[in-house]
């Protein structure tokens, strides 16, 4: 759930990493969404689902995984013209898995 302020527009990016025990962090995959309230495309408020790019990547235990929301993620993408602020409540991660299975995960903030 998000609350966009003010309601006008604003860029929402993922980022997803593999957390080794020990040494740098590996970027996974990302995805960015538009969120877009001035013409009517998205409320200033509610749930979004945002895309990631996806890619074949083996988790290797015991690494952990790593959600980074942000407005900017720069150099990648160019950064919204118009301030914004996103309020979030809760995020939630769903990956695709090779083993057919529900799981729950507890994370950290």
């Amino acid at each position: 759930h998000y609350v966009l302020t003010p309601s006008t527009q604003a860029q929402l990016d993922a980022r997803v990493w593999d957390v080794p025990p020990s040494g740098p962090a590996f970027l996974m995959t990302r995805g960015t969404y538009r969120i877009d309230a001035v013409n009517g495309y998205d409320p200033p408020a509610g749930d979004i689902r945002l895309p990631l790019f996806g890619n074949h990547w083996l988790l290797a235990p015991p690494h952990k995984i790593r959600l980074d929301l942000t407005q900017v993620d720069q150099p990648y993408l160019r950064a919204n013209n118009l301030v914004s602020s996103i309020a979030y409540s809760s995020p939630t991660l769903v990956l695709p898995t090779r083993e057919a299975q529900n799981q729950t995960l507890t994370g950290t903030p």
